[in-house]
């Protein structure tokens, strides 16, 4: 009876051992994807206001986001962004968005993925940000932003960082938005699982 005990209470020792592991190791798995999607949302963060910073908000101004020809200056714009694309291969678009009346639209101004085109596609300027709850509560156009998660579009699963475009009097004229791809979460995701 006594042996009985022994191998009972190993057994139970065993079977608890294994399950505290396993909980800590998943909850441990969890913080580490937690914190590597914070430290990403701060990067992109970082990146938009940068680029924010690099962009002439006068020559901004002067883009007219109805025209659909693509003139030398916007297309000088956008050459700009995806100079920083090809630099930084974890960027995917670099772009820029005003408002519209719909809360739940947004209109292209400048897009790092236009350089070189000669018109743009009317599908393409208008940007549906239902699903995208910073833009459209207007975080995005308010202080450096990104989406708490990724998100799909048309375009990709991406992870962005917002950050307001003011002109010379403080005036926000539009948001810019640095888009990182899939690919790089889920780089980062592997190395915890590893």
């Amino acid at each position: 009876m006594f042996k009985s005990f022994k191998a009972k209470l190993f057994i139970i020792i065993v079977f608890t051992t294994l399950v505290l592991s396993g909980i800590t190791i998943f909850t441990l798995y969890q913080i580490g994807i937690n914190t590597q999607l914070e430290t990403l949302r701060k990067d992109v963060i970082h990146m938009a206001i940068t680029v924010s910073l690099m962009i002439n908000p006068e020559l901004h101004k002067k883009v007219n986001p109805d025209d659909l020809v693509v003139t030398e200056l916007l297309n000088n714009l956008n050459r700009e962004l995806y100079d920083i694309t090809q630099v930084n291969t974890d960027v995917i678009y670099i772009y820029t968005l005003i408002q519209t009346d719909d809360p739940e639209k947004c209109k292209f101004v400048l897009a790092s993925d236009d350089y070189g085109r000669k018109e743009l596609d009317p599908n393409d300027t208008v940007y549906d940000v239902s699903n995208i709850p910073v833009l459209r509560n207007r975080t995005a156009f308010m202080e450096p932003t990104a989406t708490k998660d990724t998100y799909e579009d048309k375009w990709g699963e991406f992870i962005t960082g917002y950050a307001p475009l003011k002109d010379k009097n403080g005036k926000v004229i539009a948001t810019v938005g640095v888009d990182m791809g899939k690919k790089k979460i889920a780089e980062f995701q592997q190395n915890i699982k590893r």
